[in-house]
C-alpha cells in the first residue's frame, strides 16, 4: 500500500524551487534530420529542472544540447568532437540496437577555459513524448550533467572526473529520475501519476535479443525483475555497481526512484548535497548515509527490498508498441 503522506513529504522537500527565477542560455545543436518539433517536446521541462538546480549550479555560460535521430550517429559524433567531450561517447553498435526509443548522456566540457554543461540525446522519430518514458528523458540527462560538474566545480574536488564515478549505481539514476519526475509535474497528483507509470512500465535498459512474437524483448530486463525475490531485490541494491564500473546497469533505474525518493522524506535538497559533498571529498557512502539518514544502510536496504518486490508485481511487459523498446538513458 503506497504511503501517500510519505511520498507527499519527499515531493514537498524537492519543490522548493517552483517559483524561482532563473537565467541560462540554451544552445541547441541539432541535425538536420531531426524533427524541430520533436526537440523541442524533448524539451519542455528543461526549464524547471535549470530552477531545480539553480542553488547548486550558476549557468554562467550556455547549456548545450546536441539532439539528433536514429540516423544521427555521424552528426553526433562530430559535435561531440567539436565540444572535446569524450565522456560516454556513443556508441556504434549501442546506437543502432537503441535506435527505436531514446537514449543519451550528459557531462560538461572545458572549452576555452570555461564550463560547459552539455547533454546529447538520440530520439528515434516514431516517439511519441506522451509517456513519463519519453519526458523524463531530458530533464534525467540534464540532472547527469549537473551531476559531473559538481565534484569538480562546487566540491573543490577537481581530481574526481565525475560526481557519478564513486556513487552507487542506483543513487546517480535514482537522483536523476526522482528530479526529472519532480520537475515534469506542476502538482503532487501529476508526480503520483508519473511515479505510478514508472514503476509500472520499468523504463530499464534492454539488453540485445530481438523481440519475441509478441513484441515481448526477447530476455526481458522486465521480466528479470518482475520475477525477482525480496531477497533478490535486497541484494540488488546492496551490491549495485558503480556508475562507471564496466558493468551495465538495470536495476538500478527500478530502484533507484524508490530509494532517493525514500532518503528525500528523510532530507531537504540542501541536506542531500551536504550529504553528497561529504562522500565526494572521502568519507564512506555507509558513513554518510547513517549520519544524514540516522538508518543503517542494510536496513535501509532490506526494507527497500520487500517495498520492490510489491512494486514489481505491477510492471506491465506487453505494454509497449511494437516498434518501441524501454527508453535508455544515460
Amino acid at each position: 500500500m503506497l504511503d501517500i503522506e510519505k511520498i507527499k513529504i519527499a515531493y514537498d522537500n524537492a519543490s522548493f524551487f517552483k517559483n524561482f527565477d532563473v537565467n541560462y542560455t540554451i544552445e541547441l545543436r541539432q541535425s538536420q534530420n531531426i524533427n524541430d518539433e520533436t526537440t523541442q517536446k524533448s524539451l519542455q521541462s528543461i526549464d524547471n529542472i535549470a530552477k531545480f538546480w539553480s542553488q547548486d549550479y550558476t549557468y554562467d555560460n550556455p547549456i548545450v544540447i546536441v539532439s539528433t535521430d536514429e540516423n544521427g550517429y555521424d552528426f553526433l559524433l562530430d559535435e561531440l568532437k567539436k565540444l572535446n567531450f569524450s565522456d560516454a561517447m556513443p556508441n556504434k553498435k549501442r546506437f543502432e540496437h537503441n535506435s527505436r526509443g531514446i537514449f543519451g548522456s550528459g557531462g560538461y566540457s572545458i572549452i576555452e577555459d570555461k564550463v560547459v554543461l552539455l547533454y546529447w540525446q538520440v530520439i528515434n522519430s516514431k516517439v511519441p513524448f506522451e509517456h513519463t518514458g519519453d519526458l523524463k528523458n531530458a530533464p534525467h540527462l540534464f540532472t547527469h550533467s549537473i551531476q559531473t560538474v559538481l565534484a569538480a566545480q562546487k566540491f573543490n574536488n577537481p581530481g574526481q572526473s565525475s560526481f557519478l564515478t564513486d556513487f552507487p549505481g542506483w543513487y546517480v539514476e535514482g537522483q536523476a529520475d526522482f528530479a526529472a519526475l519532480v520537475s515534469m509535474s506542476n502538482t503532487f497528483e501529476e508526480y503520483l501519476n508519473h511515479r505510478e507509470n514508472y514503476f509500472k512500465y520499468a523504463f530499464v535498459p534492454q539488453a540485445p535479443g530481438g523481440e519475441a512474437p509478441d513484441g515481448i524483448p526477447k530476455g526481458s530486463a522486465k521480466i528479470n525483475l518482475k520475477n525477482k525475490s525480496i531477497e533478490e531485490w535486497q541484494n540488488s541494491l546492496k551490491q549495485s555497481p558503480l556508475k562507471f564500473a564496466g558493468i551495465p546497469l538495470s536495476d538500478e533505474y527500478y530502484t533507484g526512484l524508490l530509494a532517493y525518493e525514500e532518503m528525500m522524506y528523510h532530507l531537504s535538497h540542501e541536506e542531500m548535497m551536504l550529504l553528497a559533498e561529504r562522500f565526494v571529498k572521502g568519507e564512506s557512502f555507509s558513513d554518510v548515509f547513517n549520519y544524514f539518514i540516522g538508518k543503517d544502510l542494510n536496513s535501509f536496504y532490506d526494507n527497500l527490498g520487500q517495498e520492490l518486490f510489491e512494486l514489481a508485481k505491477t510492471i506491465h511487459v506487453s505494454s509497449w508498441p511494437s516498434w518501441k523498446r524501454e527508453a535508455v538513458n544515460g
